[in-house]
């Protein structure tokens, strides 16, 4: 496949490999590849007929028309104010039946901050784990959870990027608290589970960027915790927190 592209005259981005893209007088052509489903995007109709035409000298393919669900998240478009809208609700959805949290009850934020000061430094005088409750934590699908969270965190939710951060520092050495504080995340995605990313719509595309900085506040590494978080015509396409 990718010898294929580079002899259309594809070029693969540096920043992702999963995405080429292809600028000739039809238009302009991005590509994202997973495994075996292509994603187009073109300046033009003639441009992405084109490239189907050339995938379609090679190999059987299904055309399945304009984008309205991919890899978990859902796309809508607003033609009128050229507005499109991403969302992971059904996988949000999936996540709260999946870890039994169906009668649980919302919550108005993703993680406390006294949750994030006691999952990061543990109180001494915490009683060392039985060999009961360290079997009991083995049965505790703490990375799984964590795993479909992050997803999210990386895909539409920028939220909750923060706690996911937090979490993912104790996959191999996870306790009953950290199960609890991931747990508390999906309660806060049940009472937002109807959030959207809504990109476009605004013709200023002025780029727009936030950070901040906890300033060495781990008193073992004096490491900070940082975040960013970055717009282009008051469109969020990129965040961070580490």
């Amino acid at each position: 496949m990718h010898k294929a592209m580079l002899g259309w005259g594809f070029a693969r981005l540096h920043a992702d490999p999963c995405v080429y893209y292809r600028v000739t007088l039809l238009g302009t052509v991005l590509s994202a590849v997973h495994v075996d489903d292509f994603l187009i995007v073109s300046s033009l109709p003639e441009a992405s007929c084109s490239f189907k035409e050339e995938l379609k000298s090679l190999w059987m393919i299904s055309d399945l028309g304009k984008v309205h669900f991919c890899m978990g998240i859902t796309i809508s478009r607003d033609w009128a104010k050229h507005l499109v809208s991403i969302s992971q609700t059904a996988l949000i959805d999936c996540i709260i039946q999946q870890f039994g949290q169906t009668d649980a009850d919302p919550i108005s934020t993703p993680m406390d901050p006294s949750v994030v000061k006691s999952l990061m430094h543990p109180s001494p005088s915490d009683p060392p784990l039985s060999p009961g409750d360290s079997y009991d934590l083995t049965c505790i699908p703490y990375c799984s959870l964590v795993g479909s969270l992050m997803y999210l965190a990386v895909g539409t939710r920028l939220d909750i990027s923060f706690a996911i951060t937090c979490l993912c520092q104790f996959l191999d050495c996870y306790q009953r608290l950290y199960w609890n504080a991931a747990i508390c995340v999906v309660c806060y995605l049940k009472g937002t589970h109807l959030l959207t990313l809504i990109l476009g719509g605004n013709p200023e595309l002025d780029p727009v960027g936030f950070s901040d900085s906890s300033h060495a506040d781990c008193p073992d590494t004096t490491c900070s915790t940082m975040g960013y978080c970055f717009s282009v015509g008051g469109a969020m396409f990129t965040w961070l927190s580490c």
